[in-house]
Parts: C-alpha cells; structure tokens; sequence
C-alpha cells in the first residue's frame, strides 16, 4: 500500500501562486510604513540612535586631517605642571604670571577655559580675615591680594575667560541682572523685524568675578552639551539667557578678539532658525539653533607623559611656559587656549575620535575649523530628503523581490547600499557635507530581508508536504536546525555535550487496567501535551514517547551551552504546574497522576539511528543510561527529580539542589553522585537551607561510617523538616548500622 500523501486541492495552489506577489507588494508598504514611523521617533530608540552616531563618528575618524590653520595653540595645565607649581587651584598671581610670559612668547589672545567664580582664598588679605587673631605682614600693599594682581593684568592682556551656563530645556522668563551685572552685548540678531530665533536656553550663569569681567577683553562660555550617547559632537556657539540676553561661547569670544575685536557678533536668523553666524568677515553656517557640528582633527597617539587624547602639534605645558623653555616663535600670533588634561581635574570627555579628549581642545579645534573653512555642516533639510529616501528605496525594494528573481534582487540591494554610503563619502570629503545614510540603510535592510524571507516561506509552502512527512520523525525545533544545518545529519553521528531527561508516571500499569483503552489514549495525550510544552518551550528535543515515559534531549541536535540549566528549569516547570495538571486530569478521568524525573549531563554520541528503512535522531552512550537509570531511584530515596553531578555543577548558579547519596548503578564499576532538584535559585521555603545542611552533613558522616554524628545531623534536619524523606531513609539506615554495630538484631534497631 502506497503511503498517504496529503495533495492540496489544484485551485488551492493557483490561488496560493497568484496570492504571492499581491502579499509582497503588501507586506512591503507596511514594512515600509514602520520604517517611516521608526525614523520620525528616532530619538526614543538608543539603539538605533547609538548605531547612527557610530556611523558619523567612523567617517570622522576615516577622514580626519591634522590642524589647518596654524593659528591655534593650547598651553596645558597637566600632570607635571600640578607637580611642580602645586595642587589646583593655584594663587591668581601664578596665573598672572601666566599671562604676562604667554604675551611675552607673542601669543595674540589668551583664553580661560575654566572661571573664576570666586575670590582667591590663598591671598594674604584674605588669610587675614580667616585668621582673626593674625596677620600677615611685610607685603607690598599691591600683592596682598591675588585677584588684583590678576585684574590688573587682564586689563593689560588680550584675555577671554570663561564662565559656566546652567543649561534648561525651558526659557528663563527673567534675567536676574545682579548674577553678571557687567553683561555686555556682544551678539547682535539680524533677521525680519519682530521675530527672534529658537536658540538653545540657560536659566543660570555662573560668570567671573566681577572685578574680572570689568577687566577681561570678553567671557564665554566653555560648557557643552553631550549628545545621547555621552559623547561631543557639536557646540553652541551661542545660548540665550532669559528675552534679552545671548552669550557667545569661548570659542566665538577668542575668536571676535582674534579679528581686531570686532563690537559684535552678528546671527542671522529667518523664520525662527539660525542660518549663520559672523565674526567680522569670517562667516560660519550653524544648525537651526546656532550649534555647530565639530570636524574634529587626526588624534595623536598616545605617548609617555601624555594623560588624554590630542590632535593638536600645539599643546605645550604650562611648565614649560612659565619657566621660558618654549620653542621661539611658537606661540606669536595665536590664539592659546588654557585648559587642562590632568587626571584630577576632569575636564575629559568623550569624543568621536576617542573617550579621554582634552575638553579644552574642542574649542580649539572649533576655531581651528572657522579659519581654515573646513566646518563641518549637515545637509539642509537632512530629515527631509532622508523621509523621502526611505519611502522611495522601500517601495523600490517591494516592487523588485516581488517582481524579479533572488540574485538580482541581492544585487540591486547592494548596489544601493554602495551608492548611498559612496554618494556620503563623496559630500563629506568634497563639500565638507555631512549626510548619514544610516536610517535609509537600515530600513532598506529591513524591507529587503523582510520581503526575501517572506517570499523564500511563500515558496516553501509548497514543499510544506514534504516537511510534513520528514517532520514525523523529529520535533519542530530540531526540523528548523537540521534544514540550516544539513551537515548535521549523519548516520555515523557525531560526539556532542548534552542533557538527558527520562520521565516516568507512577502506577501507571494499574491505572491502564483499570480505564479503557480509549480513555486511557486521551489521558496519556493529555498528560504528553503538558510535559512536552516545558521541554519544547526551554529548546528541548523530545526524543521519544515510550509508553507512559517521556526521553528528551538538550544541547542535541541543537548545540547549546546551558543545556543542563535548561533541563532543570523544563522538569521544575513541569513539577510546578502538576497541581493543575492533577485537578484537571482528576476532573476528567477520575485518576491521580504523579511522575518522576532523572537527569544527567555529559558526552554522548548524537545522530541518526536505525535501519536503512527507518531511523531517528537520539542519543546514546553512558549518561543516557545513567539518566534513565536516575528516574527509579527517586522511589527508593522518596524524590520526585534526580540529577547527576555534571548537571549540578553546570547548572548550580541557577538551580538549588541537595547532594542526595552516591551509589553502584547497574553497568558501573564505581559508586555514582546524585543530586536532588529542588528548586530555582532563591525559591527554597523557609528552613529549607538548614535542612540541606545538616543532610549533606549527616551523608558525608555515612559514607565516613561515623553514624552517630549521621544520626545527629539527619535528626537536626528533621526537627525542621519532620516529612524530609531522604532525612528519615538516612536516619533509619544509620540507626540500624549502630544497632548491628552495638549487637542488635536489624529488627531491633
């Protein structure tokens, strides 16, 4: 008699075939509209976001150039300066003396990164007032007090200093005039009349001494704001500060200085958005907010002495400063920038070119960009045109699997994805534009292997027959691993680390005599469906049903490297909903049902076994045997679930279990160690941990033959636990070993 094939109806397969492309085109306008939808909330998927960012930062580093102008230094308060002038802050007529050598060595501006917010406390007038009952005497009038030393310099120097912005994502409402009295108005708005641009806000300063501000040529701002990630990529050049008030930052303040100090910076605005900056001729295209993206230089590698990551050839000491050993001429006419690289005084931070970036830098390496005309800017209206780009390359990509051939349809996908990162490439290193492509790639990528996968399962539809009938044989899961991995089937099989689980129902010879045979078919059925799911859900292998037991497998045909835990989890799972199963089953059949589990760990031979006619995928070798061999022990020691030891040991970080004995099982030469599964990891009752205690104790007492101390221990555990069947198994044995040790007779003790 031939086998029986199930024949789908014709008509059934021509409406199948014509339904494919209808389904394509629209599974594609959907995939589509989830790209769109994903990119328009972009910035609540860090994922996604990090992935974009890690692509903008690749191009900058592929691309990076050393500094350009040659009109930025940076005079470094590092580790060796610390050392040598002491710990920060240092007196204020050190950094006088600071200003007056870097004028000496030429230098046309001098900025601040950091502020100075308070009074020098090291000053011999403030000492004094510190110290009431002293004073400080024998110093010239004019050096009792650091800070004016400082101020009296500033007023002879081309200094910025820097001053610290409290970033709000609301607009103050007011200005509170008295925190920077001497604000002057630098920045100047040129736009339609009545309107004002959206700019980044501030709802506090923390600006310099005001003796300072009266002195310094300018102040600026020095801090930024990350983006998502943590990482610099783009500055302010100006905040606003309640309705009338905008800062410029540090960069732009040195920079206005640098051009013969221009009476302001001009921001051109239209419509609410910021179209550009200008500091005398120099003109600077800013995002719609004023901030501008930083074409960051080629890093330096690290070198002795050196505590962060630098670009600039310009970074001198301030060591080296003060004590006249620069190079001549090294400094005239730049702009130097003062900030700090050393450990303690964390001005790091992460940038696309490296995570221990002097935050000093970023300023220079901004004003290295304005005069050398290499800013970096975004395409215009970029989330337009990228909108736009994944709508049309989705529906491109739909049209075409559902119209041509695979290959062709791969070749086409990567001859976009070449264009589209080779067209990016071309604008940033030609234009100076940046455009990511790396949302239009990524929902590309998601049309084109959505649709590819949802035509290869169309397809495979029609050979579902033949998996229907190979699949009779084997599980779901392993049918899946076996047709990516054909290699894997093999009748000489293969040597691989599995768990092995044997399950076998109590009493279940006199419950099948005592229901019909039908009854008994659906009972079994029922009970089979329940177990399976917990091994089947944890990526187990239901290897065979025989009888009124159940032989799974895990880490076999389908490697993986917590098989033992998986094993564990599926039988405590199954003892967990075997209150339901028993009331259900009790409901329906009048019946009882209880059941009992060995598992065991270890190296087996896995492949297909039988006969040239017929075979299945199983396992075989020791630990299986030892493992069906686990199952009948639990009658003996009164469990419900036996695991050997190379299961404990490779599950124990997820499982509590007890060492239960160790005993010669049948074909084995020396004595086997068990365990008992008790529960997931932190699930024990209360008390449960002594009781393990005082058994384990009281069992290496046994197999020492000390019984007395075993009876000791097992007795402690059950003044806890009065029903611990083990516990009363051991005890009975070792009280009967003391008894024909002492003379008894066994019935005696």
């Amino acid at each position: 008699m031939l086998p029986k094939v199930d024949v789908r109806d014709e008509s059934e397969i021509g409406y199948f075939k014509g339904m494919k492309s209808r389904t394509v085109l629209i599974f594609g306008v959907i995939l589509t509209l989830l790209g769109l939808q994903l990119y328009r909330i972009k910035g609540d998927l860090k994922p996604f976001s990090e992935l974009e960012w890690g692509v903008y930062d690749a191009m900058i580093r592929n691309h990076a150039q050393p500094p350009q102008s040659g009109a930025v230094a940076l005079v470094d308060i590092d580790e060796e300066s610390i050392d040598t002038y002491g710990q920060w802050p240092w007196p204020r007529y050190r950094l006088a003396q600071l200003i007056k050598q870097l004028e000496a060595e030429g230098a046309r501006v001098i900025a601040f990164d950091m502020v100075f917010a308070e009074a020098d406390r090291t000053s011999p007038d403030q000492l004094e007032k510190r110290f009431k009952k002293s004073s400080v005497e024998g110093i010239p009038e004019k050096l009792r007090n650091y800070d004016r030393v400082f101020a009296d310099t500033l007023e002879t120097s081309t200094v910025a200093l820097g001053c610290y912005l409290h970033v709000s994502g609301v607009p103050a409402r007011t200005t509170n005039a008295k925190v920077d009295p001497l604000f002057q108005g630098r920045v100047i708005l040129k736009g339609p009349a009545g309107s004002l641009p959206n700019l980044l806000q501030c709802n506090n300063v923390t600006p310099n001494l005001t003796n300072f501000v009266a002195r310094a040529d300018g102040q600026g701002f020095f801090n930024c704001k990350a983006d998502e990630d943590g990482s610099f990529r783009q500055v302010p050049l100006v905040y606003a500060y309640g309705p009338d008030r905008i800062y410029p930052s540090l960069g732009l303040e040195a920079l206005r200085l640098y051009q013969g100090k221009p009476s302001n910076i001009i921001l051109h605005h239209q419509w609410g958005e910021v179209r550009l900056i200008q500091v005398g001729d120099l003109r600077i295209p800013t995002g719609k907010e004023g901030q501008v993206f930083i074409n960051y230089r080629k890093a330096r590698a690290n070198v002795q002495g050196l505590q962060a990551i630098k670009s600039f050839d310009h970074n001198y000491s301030v060591k080296e400063v003060l004590n006249g050993t620069l190079p001549e001429g090294v400094l005239k006419d730049k702009i130097v920038f003062v900030g700090t690289s050393a450990p303690g005084l964390r001005d790091i931070r992460p940038t696309p070119i490296g995570k221990d970036f002097m935050g000093v830098e970023i300023h220079a390496t901004l004003i290295d960009n304005i005069l050398s005309g290499d800013v970096q800017t975004r395409v215009q209206a970029e989330f337009a045109i990228n909108f736009i780009c994944i709508a049309a390359v989705g529906l491109f990509l739909t049209w075409l699997i559902s119209r041509r051939k695979a290959l062709r349809s791969l070749l086409v996908f990567i001859g976009l994805c070449a264009i589209l990162l080779g067209g990016s490439l071309i604008l940033y290193k030609t234009h100076g534009l940046m455009f990511n492509p790396t949302w239009i790639l990524l929902c590309a990528s998601m049309n084109y292997v959505g649709l590819t996968t949802l035509r290869y399962w169309l397809k495979e539809k029609d050979f579902a027959m033949i998996q229907e009938q190979f699949g009779n044989q084997v599980s779901e899961d392993v049918m899946n691993y076996l047709l990516n991995h054909p290699d894997s089937i093999t009748t000489a099989g293969t040597s691989q680390d599995v768990s092995v689980f044997f399950s076998d129902m109590d009493g279940f010879t006199s419950l099948a005599e005592n229901i019909e045979p039908a009854t008994v078919s659906l009972l079994m059925k029922r009970y089979f469906t329940s177990m399976a799911n917990q091994i089947i859900t944890r990526d187990g292998y239901v290897d065979k049903f025989i009888g009124d037991s159940i032989m799974a497998v895990w880490g076999a045909p389908k490697p993986s490297r917590d098989h033992a835990t998986r094993a564990c989890l599926a039988a405590l799972e199954q003892r967990r909903m075997l209150p339901r199963l028993q009331k259900a089953l009790g409901l329906q059949f009048d019946v009882d049902v209880e059941f009992r589990i060995g598992i065991n760990t270890g190296t087996a031979m896995a492949g297909w076994i039988g006969s040239d006619k017929r075979s299945n995928y199983t396992v075989m070798g020791d630990i299986v045997n030892q493992a069906a061999r686990f199952e009948p022990l639990n009658k003996e020691y009164g469990t419900r679930i036996i695991i050997g030891a190379h299961t404990y040991e490779s599950a124990k970080d997820h499982v509590e279990a007890r060492l239960l004995d160790r005993n010669f099982l049948e074909g084995r030469g020396e004595p086997v160690v068990f365990y008992e599964l008790l529960e997931r990891k932190g699930h024990l009752k209360e008390g449960m941990l002594e009781v393990i205690a005082h058994y384990e104790e009281g069992v290496h007492a046994a197999w020492a033959n000390e019984w007395k101390t075993a009876v000791q221990c097992f007795e402690q555990a059950l003044n806890i636990k009065p029903d611990d069947v083990p516990s009363l198994r051991f005890a009975r044995i070792a009280r009967a070993r003391i008894g024909a040790e002492s003379g008894q007779t066994p019935d005696h003790a």
